[in-house]
């Protein structure tokens, strides 16, 4: 300043030697108020700024530390709601799964069921047809049996009447022989029929039971398991439902004691910006910023604790 003020100096004297144009053009340059200090309070002045361009860095670098904490804290906060947000898309995405499975299982257990049912109706018709074939067969051959006895009778009947004046001791013996076997015959054929019809009835009633019992034993059993698979479900999902409800307790713990721990901090650091009165408009925006973050915060931790 000094210097500055020598070189006015200089110049208003090579001014004066000009002539009186020079000397009014020099008296209209205005004067600075510095030109008029000592060196003394000049230095003072000096030293004045210093210390307040000094305390302006400090409170500047106050404002960026706690710029960069709150972009710190921020970012973890987000990052923490995108793991959580790709942690319940897939625990619903595997629920999906499992249910579409389980419904699979439900439709092919149902086509077992009735394909079983169709087999034992199936089975039941050709037992039953068996039975019929069988027994129309068995008529058949009594039908037949019984027109070749009648005829042999017919033709026994002929040659006996033949020879009846001759042989009638021989005749009597032998309509007794006859009526003995005829008598032997039906009931042979009267035993083979009552057999073969209960040997048929109760195959038909053993089947009949048999499959009735295949058949609710494994509609038992898919029953059974069916109910095991719903436990299972129920019991997989009540445990993921707990590891949720701790998982979010334990991130809503975590961001209250931050929260916590942050106001503690600032209770801490306000005393320090205490002496400074004046409000600048970048200590109001990081304020206002904070205020927004700690609301933030606020509202993502009681929407977290009411889930």
């Amino acid at each position: 300043m000094s210097a500055a003020a020598s070189a006015r100096k200089g110049k208003g004297s090579a001014g004066a030697k000009k002539g009186k144009d020079s000397k009014a053009a020099a008296a209209a340059v205005p004067v600075d108020e510095l030109d008029s200090l000592d060196t003394e309070k000049l230095a003072e002045l000096w030293k004045q700024e210093q210390a307040k361009l000094a305390e302006a860095r400090r409170n500047r670098n106050y404002y960026q530390l706690e710029a960069d904490q709150v972009r710190q804290f921020y970012a973890i906060v987000q990052d923490e709601v995108g793991r959580t947000s790709s942690h319940l898309r897939n625990l619903e995405a595997q629920m999906e799964r499992m249910q579409d499975t389980h419904r699979n299982d439900i439709r092919i257990y149902l086509q077992k069921v009735i394909h079983l049912e169709y087999e034992h109706s199936n089975n039941v018709e050709s037992v039953g047809a068996l039975a019929a074939g069988a027994s129309e067969a068995e008529l058949a051959a009594h039908a037949q049996t019984k027109k070749d006895l009648s005829d042999a009778r017919m033709a026994l009947k002929l040659s006996l009447h033949k020879s009846e004046v001759a042989h009638e001791e021989e005749i009597k013996r032998l309509k007794e022989v006859e009526r003995k076997e005829m008598t032997k015959l039906r009931e042979q054929f009267e035993r083979n029929y009552a057999e073969l019809l209960a040997g048929y009835e109760s195959r038909l009633a053993a089947l009949t039971d048999d499959l009735s019992l295949r058949t609710k034993m494994e509609i038992h059993e898919i029953e059974e398991r069916k109910n095991r698979h719903i436990n299972d479900l129920m019991i997989h999902h009540e445990k993921n439902f707990q590891e949720m409800r701790n998982y979010y307790n334990s991130i809503t713990q975590d961001n209250l004691d931050l929260i916590k721990e942050l106001n503690v901090r600032h209770v801490t650091i306000q005393p320090l910006f205490s002496p400074f009165s004046l409000r600048t408009p970048l200590r109001k925006r990081w304020g206002d910023g904070r205020n927004v973050v700690t609301c933030a915060l606020a509202h993502a931790t009681t929407k977290l604790s009411r889930e």
